[in-house]
């Protein structure tokens, strides 16, 4: 498999391993072609670039996965998204600034050139700014990133068929934040971001939605939910339930916290959390995604203890939101 411009990375392996190795800050995204869930990249360890340039197909009949690649954007962390009316996973290259589109049906990616995107620098790198993909519009939405040393605030939108990025200009937007989680509300036609590192003692537990049509942030009051913030969790649209499905996350500064499940309605403005019997371990840097072939919300990967421990699960942790349940998936042993 080779990439669709000359000078972009390699090729794929001859022999390809049955099961992903154990990793942080891989994404989930739906493949747009058939429904299959992709598994993208991710560190084996805690530093600034990725070292895990891979491209998985997750079958969640089983629980099998297939290796399609190991040629992504180099540098692309957790900046990911599918734009499904162009069938296509977008991806933002951080160091340097780079706007790559992946094609699942070819297994190609392609860096495309729109005349302006979203600033990152070696100086002051985007991380932490997650893609997510608004149906009714068909736009690409990205808001801020950073890192500890500086915060961008900006939201962005970006259209695959255009190859063009749009600066937008709310009156209104969260504060300045990186590594915090999205969900697209398809009922609502929101954004809807949670939580997030912001370089200061913030504890913003605020939901904020996003309206791409009237470029307007709207920030709910969070009555009811977690009361402390998370950063590096997960969350993912349970579109049966028109709710969206919360776990886990860590502060910079204490580690991974204690497990939790939650729901949030946006239409009501309310959060429920779910008790469970079993559940993932604690977890933070890890990928989640709704699959709409199980019906299921799948997690995998993560850090179990603290951001640089290495104590990283290597397990796919599946919630049924008809049952209210978790079920887990090890990697299967060899003789």
């Amino acid at each position: 498999m080779t990439t669709a411009e000359d000078g972009a990375p390699g090729t794929t392996a001859e022999a390809s391993p049955t099961w992903p190795s154990k990793r942080i800050h891989p994404t989930f995204v739906n493949d747009p072609v058939d429904g299959r869930l992709l598994m993208i990249n991710g560190m084996s360890r805690m530093q600034r670039m990725i070292d895990l340039r891979e491209v998985w197909s997750l079958d969640t009949a089983d629980f099998t996965w297939s290796l399609l690649g190991q040629d992504a954007p180099l540098d692309a962390i957790m900046n990911f998204g599918t734009d499904t009316e162009s069938s296509r996973v977008i991806a933002l290259n951080i160091e340097p600034t780079e706007t790559w589109a992946y094609d699942p049906a070819s297994g190609t990616w392609e860096q495309r050139h729109p005349s302006d995107q979203p600033v990152s620098t070696s100086e002051n790198p985007r991380f932490g700014a997650p893609l997510t993909y608004d149906s009714e519009s068909d736009r690409i939405i990205l808001f801020a990133g950073g890192s500890p040393w500086h915060m961008y605030s900006d939201t962005w939108a970006y259209d695959y068929n255009t190859d063009t990025w749009e600066l937008m200009s709310p009156d209104f937007s969260p504060s300045p934040r990186g590594m915090y989680a999205t969900a697209y509300d398809t009922e609502s036609d929101r954004v809807l971001l949670w939580g997030g590192f912001t370089g200061t003692d913030e504890n913003d537990v605020a939901m904020w939605a996003y309206d791409y049509n009237s470029d307007t942030w709207e920030m709910l009051e969070n009555t009811g939910g977690p009361q402390q913030h998370w950063e590096r969790h997960g969350m993912a649209y349970i579109p049966e339930l028109d709710r969206v499905l919360f776990y886990s996350g860590m502060l910079e500064d204490e580690g991974v916290l204690p497990a939790e499940t939650w729901y949030y309605d946006y239409d009501s403005n309310t959060w429920t959390e779910i008790d469970v019997d079993v559940s993932p371990p604690a977890l933070a840097m890890y990928a989640m995604a709704y699959d709409p072939g199980s019906g299921k919300a799948i997690v995998f990967g993560g850090e179990m203890t603290s951001k640089y421990a290495t104590n990283i699960s290597p397990d796919i942790w599946a919630f049924d939101p008809v049952t209210e349940s978790w079920a887990q998936t090890s990697q299967p042993t060899t003789e």
